[in-house]
């Protein structure tokens, strides 16, 4: 696609997706508050509204402008033949923003999970921001690259997202590293680095609702630094270098090999609060072993083929990071010597 079509696709995706978001929100919160009332009113809800709420709040999140993916639970403790009833819908998002960004103002699409859950007795709704971003030109480089559509954007970062939760698991802190997620048309090209968190990125949000009222809960992230993940460029198949085309594979390999336990290291960041899990069977439903993981990312992000396919962006807000990755990774070879 011409580049500048694409930068005028681009920029009106942004523009659609941003009205399409209060839109959705709106819709999400007339369901909940009307289940909201009839729970305060009559202190518990029937089998088939929670049914039916569940059923409505999945349309409106089965959506692929902005839904990456989701999962749905059902308590191992509700069977078709009892009245109870206890399920959620669980998944990530994209919302669009407008942030100061290389010294320019700039588009770019935050990463959040969601939680929607559903019993006779209680409504837990809840959020969480992810520092996960993708920049505008990413965006507009996979429509042109690839032929790519705005919609098509946010599921095709999925399941190759995950390899953040491999970085963060299986592999050695860095203050700043280059780092590659793989999609069916390339990769996006990435940078981690180190930071204090944006309490409005990442921050956790949730409403409780009981015949006895309300209660909302904002709980910043507490983590003095972590670790933001900025999606920032794309290249297609036909332009990957040899050993772009063999990590890119390496990577899904890996991904689907080990996605059971990625996503259970992923769901846990909302499903589990307070280091308690919240009984609906996530580790159940995706079993893996963690350790294999282990070894078989470590030896990919430790290997030659990382090093030579992963290399440092020119156009970063990041050079100060990099440039102190570089002095204690040349710290940490001296001390070897």
């Amino acid at each position: 696609m011409d580049g500048k079509l694409a930068r005028g696709f681009t920029r009106d995706g942004f523009r659609r997706e941003m009205k399409a978001a209060g839109a959705t929100a709106d819709s999400l919160s007339e369901t909940t508050t009307k289940l909201a009332q009839k729970l305060r009113s009559r202190g518990k809800l029937s089998k088939d509204d929670c049914i039916s709420a569940l059923s409505q709040i999945h349309a409106l999140k089965d959506d692929p402008l902005t839904t990456v993916f989701h999962e749905v639970f059902i308590s191992p403790d509700t069977s078709k033949l009892s009245s109870n009833f206890d399920s959620a819908i669980v998944g990530g998002y994209f919302y669009p923003e407008t942030i100061s960004f290389f010294k320019n103002e700039e588009s770019i699409r935050r990463y959040g999970l969601f939680y929607d859950r559903y019993s006779r007795k209680k409504i837990d709704i809840r959020t969480l921001g992810r520092p996960l971003y993708i920049r505008e030109h990413a965006i507009k480089r996979l429509l042109e690259r690839a032929n790519a559509t705005y919609v098509s954007v946010t599921r095709s970062l999925w399941p190759g997202l995950l390899v953040t939760e491999a970085l963060h698991y299986f592999s050695e802190l860095a203050v700043a590293r280059p780092f590659a997620i793989p999609t069916t048309d390339g990769m996006f090209l990435c940078i981690a680095a180190m930071g204090k968190p944006n309490l409005d990125d990442t921050g956790f949000t949730r409403m409780i609702v009981t015949r006895s009222g309300h209660q909302l809960e904002t709980t910043p992230c507490m983590e003095p630094l972590v670790s933001t993940y900025l999606v920032n460029t794309f290249v297609s198949l036909s332009e990957m270098a040899p050993d772009q085309c063999y990590l890119r594979s390496a990577l899904m390999e890996l991904i689907e090999r080990h996605r059971s336990v990625l996503t259970v290291a992923h769901l846990a960041r909302v499903m589990n609060v307070d280091g308690n899990e919240d009984g609906l069977g996530l580790e159940a439903k995706f079993f893996g072993d963690p350790n294999a993981a282990r070894d078989d990312f470590g030896k990919v992000f430790e290997g030659a083929l990382w090093r030579q396919a992963i290399r440092t962006p020119s156009d970063t807000p990041f050079t100060e990071h990099f440039v102190a990755q570089a002095m204690l990774e040349r710290s940490a070879k001296t001390d070897l010597q």
